[in-house]
């Protein structure tokens, strides 16, 4: 364990190390308690006037840690040799027997005196004997009394140091007793060598999630952010760039007080390179670091994402104290999840200039700028080189393949076997170092058979190129790195190399091959890597291609994209360009990859487009709509083709026969003028092909010119008369947020042209918008044109009314402030037009056809108070709206006849000879219940609604809506109602609902009680085992309102019986009844427990199954009140089937204990093997987030618990119990630390 450290460790630190030690403590306590460490000074002269002090406090600041500092002023005498009396008095005291200066000063400062001695290990009585000496030696002193002396013995400095785990790595260290790979602060990006100063690199640019221009900062911005997310607890951070660039070094500049702001604390760091090969491996040490509860920073170098994540679910756990920074070598296609990802460009020219001066001052400029351009602003590359290089020496005539030579063999003998293995390693982005002679496709094999070497030499060169620093390892993989050398490696051989040699051999192994083809990607231009991969596409079947297949392509689309474009085109499987497809969204991915090239755009999209015209509306997850949009946007859309480039996709589009092209034509106008919240197409920067986001307007002319285009091709899309009213709709969508982009005076003249011919009542909207919400940045000018436009375009028509009052698309802003003003005011306009309607006698029908269920339903209830102040027929209006229902005005038309009839209600006229009438018509009457209940029930309308029913006119569906029409109706009434609902689920739901309905407005009385518990009894429960359905969450709250009497009991007992005979049947378990078992359980345990055990012959794993549910849900025993369960077990002989399931413990304050009711079966069954037994297995977790040796190490506390019984059979079973969980979480710990290994690659 990490605080495994002892005062016989902290006795082995010599003199210069316990000082600095105590030192390192009192920082970092003070850290603990927020108070800024500078105000601890040691380290200093011994022979200094103020005595020698080695360790000095002066805090202003108050804090509560007396323990360990007991005053602001403190001051810390540190001695490694034993300190008798005699040793204590020459500390304190001159050599004329007075008091040191030192410790009188802190008897006016109110201080502590302590005396820190590594070489004590004390009883409790001896150490009172040496602060008993101390304090009689200060009697000569005036108010004595205000200091307080102590004396802190190998022990209390062993406790005081457990409490800071990268302290304990740091004691660890000092003592040659080191936990491997895991290292506290030092220059960790040159361990052999002094830490130096960070050079701040103002070209150099830090980028947060993306590499958008407002995602970058300095590096001194992006430390100062770093810092405070990592002063954080539960903040996790991932640091990428290429090999070389310095990331480690940035890392440790986060501690460096002489950059930026609050510095993050070195004490409180703890560091680890996965290429060390840490033990114990990470995710086991983070967790050890969890359990202490203690504030610590973790670096994790070398990190990839799959180690990454892991590790970022345990440190963002509630429980956990720790932040993390990883770092990893290379950027991801997708980003880490749960962390603050950051990227680190190269060096800039001048920073490798600084270093070069500062590090090898040797070193002339020519030389330097030599080392520059090699470098190519990669840190490590430009030091190997310098280290090449003699005083005197001149390199700057020396050709690229001399310099990569020098930098290759780094002032060793030039070596070809060292050279041909660094090669065939370099074709690899990683390769496994794990030897096996007798696997024929095993991948040192497979690297020997390509280039002629034994496995064992493979090591021994790949060991060498480790030694210098160009193969890095992580367990057993290995990869040359960084990648300005290995890409020249592998093109050394893999242009002299039969490709087909290579082609054949790495098809042995499916890593390896993809391996293969990542590397390919940086050496995308080699007429090698285009043979290679078309190789390999011709090869390969398109239409039925799996998922290694499918991450090769992803590395082929580097290279021969149009090659896969022409290979897509020819494929002939419909399904191909569906859902049904699961490499769909892969495909997708390529294409809008693809469609980067303005010359393969169209084709690209074209493709894209017959993927995206199968999507449906609610296909949302992995959406190719999106993808497509993107492409289309100004800014930000992957693309480099130009907006003709785009118009000509749209316009095939447009002019297809196809309705959902046409549609996907529209969406894509209304993607060109989109004007901001861009997201952007993910880049592929895994590749030595740079790759930007796109077309990207480089002036304000351009800017201007993309939407004059989009605008031109409108207007000449309208003149047309083609998808004229689609346009419209779009330009008026996109009204308010082009003219803040400055394109008012466009839109104006497109508008003016339409108002020659027709109207536009939707920029009545629009303008509307733009007034309520932007009203302040108009300038008065344009105000005063907006305001004419926006009268011209009033609607003054009952066509444009329609579109604009009833719409339920736009909300309207009528009203510039006052919303409720606003609503009236479009009360009052859907009820004139109502009135309009109903005025115009000549065109009345015509005019009600043209409302449909486009139409809001909200604004029917005004359209039809207008229609009743009109309307001199009541009749004729509702039969007409009934004679002419279709699917596209349904619901409209029986929203506008309730409210009308509602209307009619109210005025006490013929609304119930109407509603007879829809009931005895055949034709009619299929939509009574929906025109019915869309006002409250009178008394006159219950035998109606009886017949209804009766007559089974209508799906019981549509008598959802009777639950808020009841208000007015008996209680006596409505459940006469109710029992004439059919036996049907659905019809169950309405009643669960009306009945909910009615508790809930307060309407409980004895009848409906009675009714209620009648009818949950009567339910059928085989398909109810939702726990998530509103209409069970519903009968749940049903059976809390009725189930509360001594009446309720009889009812109890049928529904339990009814889930015995499920569990005997079905196996049902109880998570998904909860909602109704949860409340009966509570009233009734006895009864409930008496029936769970009177199932005859019954299988015990049915009851368990039922009781214990799913792993992440509560046992339902849970519910039952422990001494009510230990009395029933004992009236009932039941404790064997109770123990059976049970949950044996709890976890109280963190801590897991044994249940009460455990402690009866422990302390009265203790002979009852098979008890035992069961309580024993309620400790093993079924299900855990966490690693299960951890878990398991939680359960000790069980064992202990029974090891503190007086009862030595109870006390026996604790140790057997210990034994038994030690022995298994080592077991696990073993298995945990192998399956680490998979983590470590470098793909």
């Amino acid at each position: 364990m990490i605080n495994d450290i002892t005062d016989k460790d902290i006795a082995e630190l010599n003199d210069e190390d316990l000082r600095e030690l105590i030192g390192k403590l009192c920082e970092a306590t003070l850290n603990k308690n927020n108070i800024d460490p500078i105000c601890v000074t040691y380290g200093g002269n011994q022979d200094e006037p103020d005595g020698g002090v080695d360790v000095r406090i002066k805090a202003t600041d108050i804090f509560n840690d007396n323990w360990a500092i007991p005053r602001n002023n403190t001051i810390f005498q540190v001695k490694k040799p034993t300190m008798p009396k005699s040793s204590i008095q020459k500390e304190m005291l001159n050599k004329d027997g007075r008091v040191k200066d030192s410790i009188k000063e802190l008897v006016k400062l109110n201080g502590a005196y302590i005396i820190a001695c590594s070489g004590d290990s004390l009883s409790d009585k001896r150490k009172n004997e040496r602060i008993t000496c101390m304090r009689d030696l200060l009697h000569s002193i005036d108010k004595k009394q205000n200091i307080k002396v102590d004396f802190y013995d190998s022990k209390r400095i062993a406790t005081w140091v457990k409490q800071f785990p990268s302290i304990i790595i740091w004691v660890n260290e000092k003592i040659g007793k080191r936990t491997i790979g895991w290292n506290s602060y030092y220059n960790w990006s040159n361990p052999n060598e002094e830490e130096k100063e960070f050079i701040i690199d103002e070209g150099v640019f830090l980028h947060k999630d993306n590499f958008y221009k407002e995602n970058e900062r300095t590096i001194v911005e992006g430390i100062n952010e770093i810092r405070e997310l990592l002063s954080k607890e539960r903040k996790v951070v991932r640091l990428a760039g290429l090999s070389g660039v310095g990331k480690t070094r940035f890392a440790q500049a986060l501690f460096d007080k002489n950059i930026g702001e609050k510095a993050l604390f070195k004490e409180k760091v703890i560091y680890c390179d996965i290429g060390n090969e840490p033990n114990p491996v990470p995710i086991t040490f983070i967790q050890e670091l969890i359990a202490l509860q203690q504030r610590v920073i973790v670096v994790i170098d070398n990190c990839d994402k799959e180690l990454h994540n892991k590790l970022a679910e345990f440190v963002g756990n509630v429980s956990s104290k720790l932040s993390m920074l990883t770092i990893e070598y290379d950027v991801k296609e997708d980003l880490s999840i749960e962390s603050y990802n950051y990227y680190l460009d190269t060096s800039s020219d001048n920073t490798i200039r600084k270093l070069i001066k500062r590090d090898f001052n040797y070193i002339d400029d020519s030389n330097i700028e030599t080392i520059v351009k090699c470098s190519d602003g990669n840190f490590r590359i430009a030091r190997y080189l310098a280290k090449t290089i003699d005083k005197d020496e001149s390199i700057g005539t020396l050709r690229s393949e001399e310099m990569f030579k020098r930098l290759f063999f780094q002032n060793n003998k030039e070596n070809q076997d060292l050279l041909d293995v660094g090669r065939i390693c370099s074709i690899f982005i990683s390769f496994n170092i794990e030897l096996n002679k007798d696997d024929y496709n095993n991948e040192l094999n497979i690297l020997g058979r390509i280039i002629g070497k034994s496995p064992v030499e493979l090591i021994r060169y790949a060991n060498e190129l480790n030694k210098r620093q160009i193969i890095q390892k992580r367990g057993n993989m290995r990869a040359v790195l960084p990648h300005a050398i290995s890409n020249r490696l592998a093109d050394e051989l893999l242009s002299t190399f039969p490709e087909e040699v290579v082609i054949n051999e790495i098809k042995n192994s499916k890593r390896l091959e993809l391996s293969f083809f990542r590397r390919l990607r940086f050496l995308h231009n080699k007429e090698y890597a285009i043979n290679i991969a078309s190789l390999y596409l011709d090869n390969i079947d398109f239409e039925n291609i799996d998922k290694h297949e499918m991450e090769i392509l992803n590395c082929i689309k580097v290279i021969s994209p149009e090659k896969i474009l022409y290979k897509i085109e020819q494929v002939k499987k419909d399904s191909f360009f569906t859902r049904k497809n699961d490499q769909y969204y892969d495909w997708a991915r390529i294409l809008a990859y693809i469609a980067y090239d303005p010359d393969l755009f169209y084709r690209a999209t074209m493709l894209l487009i017959e993927f995206a015209k199968t999507e449906k509306k609610n296909e949302n997850y992995n959406s190719i709509r999106d993808i497509l949009y993107k492409l289309f946007h100004v800014m930000l859309s992957g693309t480099h083709a130009l907006i003709d480039e785009r118009l000509k996709v749209i316009d095939s589009l447009i002019n297809d026969k196809c309705k959902i092209k046409n549609d996907i034509a529209i969406k894509l106008i209304d993607e060109l003028l989109e004007t901001g919240g861009f997201l952007g197409q993910i880049i592929d920067e895994s590749t030595s092909r740079k790759r930007d986001y796109g077309y990207w307007p480089r002036t304000n002319k351009e800017y201007k010119e993309w939407y004059a285009s989009v605008f031109k091709y409108c207007e000449e899309l309208m003149k047309k008369n083609i998808f004229k009213e689609e346009i419209k709709e779009v330009l008026s969508n996109n009204f308010r947020d082009l003219a803040s982009q400055g394109f008012y005076n466009e839109l104006e003249k497109i508008v003016e042209n339409v108002l020659l011919n027709e109207t536009w009542p939707q920029i009545w909207i629009s303008i509307g918008v733009i007034k309520h919400f932007d009203i302040k940045k108009v300038p008065q000018k344009m105000l005063e044109k907006m305001n004419k436009l926006q009268e011209k375009c009033f609607p003054k028509t009952i066509d444009d009314k329609i579109k604009v009052f009833l719409n339920k698309g736009r909300r309207i802003y009528w009203e510039l402030e006052d919303i409720t003003e606003n609503e009236e005011k479009i009360h009052n306009a859907v009820k004139e037009l109502g009135n309009e309607i109903g005025a115009d006698k000549e065109h009345f029908k015509e005019n009600l056809l043209k409302i449909n269920n486009d139409c809001s339903l909200y604004r029917m209830g005004d359209l039809a108070k207008g229609l009743f102040e009109n309307i001199d027929k009541d009749c004729e209006l509702i039969y007409f709206l009934l004679d002419n229902i279709k699917d596209n005005n349904r619901e409209t038309y029986l929203e506008i006849i309730s409210n009308y009839l509602a209307l009619m209600n109210e005025k006490n006229s013929n609304s119930d000879k109407i509603l007879d009438e829809i009931l005895q018509n055949k034709k009619y009457n299929k939509y009574y219940p929906k025109i019915q209940f869309g006002y409250q029930l009178k008394q006159s309308d219950i035998e109606r609604v009886k017949k209804s029913l009766l007559m089974n006119v209508a799906p019981i569906e549509d008598y959802s809506r009777m639950e808020i029409s009841l208000s007015n109706i008996e209680i006596s009434d409505i459940i006469e109602i109710l029992e004439l609902f059919p036996e049907c689920s659905s019809a169950e739901n309405i009643i669960i609902c009306i009945l909910h309905n009615l508790y809930w407005n307060q309407r409980k009385d004895k009848i409906l009680d009675e009714y209620s518990r009648s009818f949950v009894a009567s339910l059928d429960y085989t398909s109810r085992d939702n726990l998530n359905d509103h209409f069970n969450y519903e009968l749940g709250q049903v059976v809390e309102y009725c189930f509360d009497s001594k009446d309720s009991k009889n009812k109890a007992i049928q529904i339990f019986d009814k889930f015995m005979q499920l569990i005997d049947k079905k196996g049902i378990s109880y998570y998904g009844y909860s909602y109704i078992l949860k409340p009966l359980i509570k009233l009734y345990p006895t009864e409930f427990l008496d029936k769970l055990f009177s199932i005859e012959n019954i299988d015990q794993n049915k009851i368990s199954y039922f009781v214990e549910g799913f792993c992440y849900y509560e046992n339902i025993i849970n519910i039952i009140d422990e001494d009510l369960l230990i009395q029933w077990v004992e009236n009932n002989k039941k404790a064997k089937e109770i123990s059976a399931i049970i949950d044996p413990i709890e976890k109280i304050n963190d801590i897991y204990k044994w249940k009460k009711i455990s402690r009866y079966f422990f302390e009265n069954y203790i002979e009852n093997e098979e008890i035992l037994n069961n309580l024993m297995r309620g400790i093993y977790p079924t299900s855990w987030s966490d690693k299960y040796s951890s878990v398991l190490e939680t359960r000790i506390s069980l064992a202990r618990e029974l090891e503190e019984y007086k009862d030595d059979k109870i006390k026996k079973i604790g140790s057997l119990l210990e034994k038994s969980l030690r022995e298994e979480i080592y077991r696990r710990q073993k298995d945990e630390e192998k399956e680490q290994e998979r983590y470590n690659t470098f793909e």
